[in-house]
């Protein structure tokens, strides 16, 4: 499979790309070494993002993570803004921004080390919405090609507008057949729970500066990551001492928990029952 390199499409001394782009047959499957965001302008065509495919046509935008595979088919005279970001640019000029990087968490960038497997996400746009979001995506394509004094901050504040407008699409979508917010995050916590897992580190791995990570994680789950994470380590440990032999310091070490006196504290607070107390009964 072709894999589409940085150095040949991204400037090395600029972090974003923006190209109006017009298709008539099929794009074979491929990767790339940046973040890829497509927004259809007119015509239609299938995506194929993962084993995922998509629909698409005017006023949708798609999000492809560094590393997954994807493919246009079925391609009826397609018409479309392609904007490519480097992923340093992500994280160290928008972390702070307060928009919706969970469109990344959810979708293409939920697993940063360029995971194939997280599905992607398309956003559509319509109506008012639709005529908003392709003016100011033909705006920044303009200040790019311009490249007048200053474009690079207007790049920076349209990426945040986009942004903030593809919140309030996916806000308005039902909940039926929406994945929930940070659900592949949700599986990585699950799977790393012996590692640091930390509400920064968490909040960088989305994109999201940490204050914004943790008030949209809270409205989301009830809890506070890290009150979130404290819960799902007892649950596996709790786990563990019900279906294995191990030693509870040996759960403890499994679970990440670096102080034993305070799993348990938590331990106990959670179930009710010591540790020893809890594998005596379960084994009952």
């Amino acid at each position: 499979m072709r894999v589409y390199r940085e150095a040949d499409f991204l400037d090395p001394r600029e972090n974003i790309s923006i190209q109006k782009c017009h298709a008539f047959t099929d794009e074979p499957p491929h990767t790339h070494e940046f973040v890829e965001m497509v927004y259809i302008c007119d015509g239609s065509a299938t995506q194929y993002i993962g084993e995922n495919a998509y629909e698409v046509g005017r006023g949708d935008l798609l999000f492809i993570d560094v590393g997954q595979p994807h493919a246009f088919c079925h391609i009826r005279s397609l018409s479309y803004l392609n904007i490519l970001l480097k992923p340093s640019f992500i994280s160290e000029k928008l972390m702070d921004a307060d928009t919706i990087f969970d469109v990344f968490t959810l979708s293409a960038f939920s697993d940063y080390e360029g995971s194939v497997e997280s599905p992607a996400r398309r956003v559509s746009f319509r109506g008012a919405e639709l005529l908003e979001v392709q003016a100011l995506l033909e705006q920044m394509l303009g200040e790019f090609e311009k490249k007048k004094t200053g474009y690079r901050s207007v790049l920076q504040g349209g990426l945040q507008i986009l942004f903030a407008k593809t919140l309030r699409a996916m806000c308005r979508e039902p909940v039926g057949g929406v994945e929930l917010p940070f659900s592949a995050l949700m599986a990585y916590i699950e799977d790393n729970l012996s590692q640091k897992l930390t509400p920064s580190d968490l909040a960088a791995r989305c994109f999201y500066s940490p204050s914004y990570f943790c008030r949209v994680f809270k409205a989301c789950y009830g809890l506070p990551p890290s009150s979130y994470i404290r819960k799902k380590r007892i649950e596996k440990a709790a786990q563990y001492l019900c279906e294995t032999d191990y030693s509870v310091e040996k759960v403890i070490e499994l679970v990440g928990y670096p102080d034993r006196k305070l799993f348990f504290k938590h331990f106990k607070e959670q179930t009710g029952k010591t540790p020893k107390a809890f594998r005596t009964e379960a084994q009952k």
